[in-house]
């Protein structure tokens, strides 16, 4: 059980660093998830997020960097967070499109 946690946690940040998103992104959720709501701490195991995280750090980013706040972006942290409950924090730029609009 905890290999196939691990190996999908792995899978999701493979998929945002392919999308161009920071992947360590996935890993403070992961860790906020479980700091919040103790019983995923069964699936979200701390050891698991330490080694991806050091696994992402040890990759060299894309030359341009990756994408933090374009507009789609910003619009998917707030549908999420409304469906959470939360507002989401956004920078203060949050409200124009960004360049890219991706």
């Amino acid at each position: 059980m905890r290999e196939s946690e691990y190996r999908a946690n792995a899978v999701a940040t493979g998929y945002l660093k392919a999308a161009g998103y920071d992947p360590a992104g996935v890993l403070d959720l992961f860790s906020r998830l479980a700091y919040d709501h103790p019983m995923w701490a069964r699936a979200i195991v701390p050891e698991d997020l330490l080694r991806l995280r050091a696994g992402i750090e040890a990759e060299t980013a894309p030359p341009g960097g990756y994408i933090i706040d374009s507009s789609r972006f910003v619009r998917m942290q707030v549908g999420v967070a409304g469906l959470l409950g939360h507002t989401a924090k956004t920078s203060t730029n949050a409200s124009r499109p960004a360049p890219d609009q991706r």
